[in-house]
């Protein structure tokens, strides 16, 4: 991400948040597949199907950056991130929910909500295209 783009997307997710430094979204969502034949186990979500745990990191403008659906659906977002080597690009304390602001817990929970909608929308519009909702 370009540093003009990064000032853009700061600017962007402090307008709808409040919260310093951010420049993009992650969330997961579940991808339902056939049952596989091998390792099933490992796809059969907690939702009762099966399915692809997909992590989705997107921009400000809805731009998809990451994608990594490598896991099944029984795999927990922790290890999907944990896996994804993202901590590398990603402070932790941003990711973590620690601010310069020390906003109390359900104030930060409210502000996150509002900042990582734009995430939820781009997963929405992706599953919409690939006709998987």
């Amino acid at each position: 991400m370009e540093p003009n783009e990064q000032q853009d997307a700061r600017q962007y997710f402090f307008s709808k948040s409040g919260i310093p430094g951010v420049v993009m979204c992650v969330d997961g969502t579940h991808i339902k597949i056939i049952a596989p034949v091998d390792d099933y186990d490992q796809h059969f979500n907690r939702k009762g199907y099966y399915s692809l745990n997909t992590m989705i990191i997107c921009d400000h403008l809805m731009k998809i950056r990451y994608v990594n659906a490598k896991f099944g659906g029984a795999n927990h977002d922790s290890h999907i991130w944990n896996e994804s080597g993202m901590d590398n690009i990603f402070e932790t304390k941003h990711r973590r929910g620690e601010t310069a602001f020390k906003l109390l817990e359900a104030a930060f929970n409210k502000n996150h909500s509002l900042g990582r909608e734009i995430v939820e929308r781009t997963i929405g519009l992706l599953k919409i295209d690939l006709g998987v909702c």
